[in-house]
């Protein structure tokens, strides 16, 4: 299950310099856990959309329960957050009933809506659910 949500709201109007916080929540809501290959991984990824620049990306909540921790970033603008090194060895492990809580910033610029990121965020493949 993915939630995702912003502050301010998804179609608030906000305005250059403002700060938008969004924050992601991700359980694998499965019987098992998920396991990758050991040239598998399992990330979060999302490239903002034109206004907004990415910033201060943080695990609020690792998933525990012998999950792999996760890393946040930005690289080359984007958000990136893997489990483990993010290159895919050893194996990742996504527990049963686990959640990762992740949450970043993105400053606005040009009058960007605070609901924008929707548009992007689906071009990672949530390859646990």
């Amino acid at each position: 299950t993915v939630n995702l949500v912003s502050n301010p709201v998804s179609g608030s109007l906000v305005t250059n310099g403002q700060v938008i916080t969004y924050t992601v929540t991700v359980t694998n809501d499965g019987a098992a856990d998920n396991i990758t290959a050991d040239d598998g991984f399992i990330s979060v990824t999302s490239a903002p959309p034109g206004g907004l620049t990415y910033q201060n990306p943080t695990v609020v909540t690792q998933p525990g329960g012998g999950s792999t921790a996760w890393n946040c970033g930005i690289v080359g603008g984007n958000l990136s957050c893997t489990a483990g090194n993010g290159i895919g060895a050893p194996q990742e492990n996504f527990a049963a009933n686990a959640t990762v809580v992740i949450q970043w910033q993105g400053v606005v610029a040009n009058g960007a809506n605070a609901g924008d990121w929707f548009r992007t965020w689906w071009r990672w493949p949530p390859i646990w659910l």
